[in-house]
């Protein structure tokens, strides 16, 4: 994905990060109360439990999906809606700015388990679609992963309590990135 070929200089810094990140995904048909959204806010409220530190619910949509009506279902699933916050994608640098305060982060959407990678941040993916499925199998992803219409909670659980390590991307990835960054630029001079 293109996303690995971001320039170091333009992710945001990676200081002393402290929140959880969910990438929330709306789906049509879901319902506010649906068992995926009552996962994530039971995920975030085990988080804020255990360690006292906040969430970060990620509308990582850019508009037509509405990832926004997920964030609201799920803050308003949870038994401490107030030590969250959610973050909407709006001129492309709040979602890697709230990236950058995240210790770890659960992605249901694609490019959030990129951006967590290319980040070196901790990730949780939650498989939804196919190409999720393969960038893990492709990459090697060592670490716990769960269908997002079948939730493995006591796996979500250890990885909220573990001192997982990011996982490293090597570097021909980014490489072969970046060469797929040239092609579009290209493209689209034409």
């Amino acid at each position: 994905d293109i996303l690995f070929s971001l320039p170091d200089a333009w992710l945001p810094k990676h200081g002393e990060p402290d929140m959880l990140g969910i990438s929330v995904m709306h789906r049509t048909g879901d319902s506010a109360v649906c068992p995926y959204y009552r996962a994530m806010a039971e995920a975030a409220d085990e988080w804020i439990r255990k360690t006292g530190k906040g969430v970060l619910l990620m509308a990582f949509d850019t508009g037509k999906e509405d990832d926004l009506f997920a964030c609201r279902a799920v803050q308003a699933l949870m038994q401490f809606p107030d030590r969250t916050e959610i973050v909407a994608h709006t001129d492309c640098t709040e979602i890697p700015e709230a990236f950058g305060q995240c210790e770890k982060v659960i992605a249901a959407r694609f490019h959030a388990t990129v951006l967590a990678l290319r980040m070196g941040i901790p990730v949780y993916p939650l498989i939804f679609r196919e190409k999720t499925r393969n960038l893990l199998k492709d990459i090697e992803f060592p670490f716990p992963k769960c269908e997002l219409d079948d939730i493995d909670k006591p796996s979500l659980r250890a990885f909220l309590e573990s001192d997982q390590k990011p996982f490293p991307v090597e570097k021909d990835i980014h490489a072969r990135a970046s060469e797929h960054a040239k092609l579009l630029k290209q493209h689209l001079a034409q």
